[in-house]
């Protein structure tokens, strides 16, 4: 699997790990997501290490995943001990978004009511959807966009949560900077999001998924290395998209496209200042209008070539 992302080292999970730790002795837990890492490899390293692993979906009514469902795995209160055994569940791959630490003294039943309630997502009233909250590309956003009861419900099964972003960096959330405790938490069975917050998920997920498009479609765009600052510039590119009214996956992939071919600001050639209009207009999209674009734009737009080295 295509992950937008910098591999994590060993010393960053250390330095993340440590700083759950203090000043705060409170138990950790790893979890994990197995659908982004090797499966078999997992629960062998997990029975090597003698780690139980708990379906953090177990008790709702996706406990049907199975084998696929993200894990609560307690971790030893050695701190030496729970190091080495996340150095081997980093090393499955140090760039994928599958692994973060909550620090909580909360019991096991608190952690489950929590996968129950963070995994089933009702949006604006009409969809229940599943939600992969214990994948690091979804966690960061969801958690920020919760409303204040919403958070305060989180709070009450975890004191800290971290975990790496796209540049390798621990990111931290407590319960201390996030939460107003005396908001009355929502005691709702699964999360409820408006179209405001479900918004801000798609748009936030939507780097990463532009990655893993032109990973199958083009390639030879794609940098070899350095994909963290990658993931910003096609976030950087998608807002340039948002600004030219380009809204549909097909065209916003082709507007991709473009940019990393052309240029990233190759949409202000003047020739192309016609098919923003008519698109921002709802005339045409993208797609339509390249079909009719002369011989000579096209010689302009590809003399600025800029594919990135592999």
């Amino acid at each position: 699997m295509d992950f937008a992302r910098d591999a994590a080292s060993p010393e960053a999970l250390r330095e993340m790990q440590k700083g759950l730790r203090e000043p705060d002795e409170r138990p950790l837990w790893a979890l994990v997501d197995p659908a982004l890492l090797d499966g078999k490899r997992l629960r062998s390293i997990l029975v090597s290490l003698g780690w139980s692993a708990i379906n953090a979906l177990q008790g709702s009514p996706l406990e049907v995943y199975g084998e696929h469902a993200p894990l609560w795995i307690a971790l030893p209160t050695d701190e030496d001990r729970a190091a080495q055994g996340l150095m081997r569940l980093l090393a499955l791959d140090a760039r994928a978004s599958a692994l973060s630490l909550v620090q909580t003294a909360a019991p096991q039943a608190d952690l489950l009511a929590l996968g129950a309630y963070l995994s089933r997502v009702l949006i604006d009233g009409d969809m229940l959807a599943h939600c992969r909250f214990a994948d690091t590309r979804v966690l960061p956003e969801l958690l920020s966009n919760l409303t204040p009861a919403q958070r305060t419900r989180v709070s009450h099964a975890v004191n800290a949560w971290a975990w790496f972003d796209h540049h390798a960096s621990a990111r931290f959330w407590s319960r201390e900077s996030h939460v107003d405790m005396a908001e009355h938490a929502d005691m709702a069975p699964h999360l409820e999001l408006d179209k405001i917050q479900f918004s801000a998920l798609l748009r936030a997920s939507e780097p990463d998924t532009l990655f893993g498009l032109l990973n199958e479609s083009t390639p030879e765009l794609v940098p070899a290395d350095g994909f963290g600052p990658f993931r910003d510039h096609l976030d950087a590119v998608l807002d340039r998209a948002d600004a030219r009214g380009v809204t549909s996956p097909n065209d916003r992939l082709q507007f991709a496209i473009l940019a990393l071919s052309c240029g990233p600001d190759f949409d202000r050639t003047p020739e192309l200042q016609a098919t923003w209009h008519d698109i921002e207009r709802g005339e045409t999209t993208l797609v339509k209008a390249m079909k009719g674009w002369s011989d000579a734009l096209w010689d302009r737009l590809q003399s600025r070539h800029e594919i990135p080295p592999r």
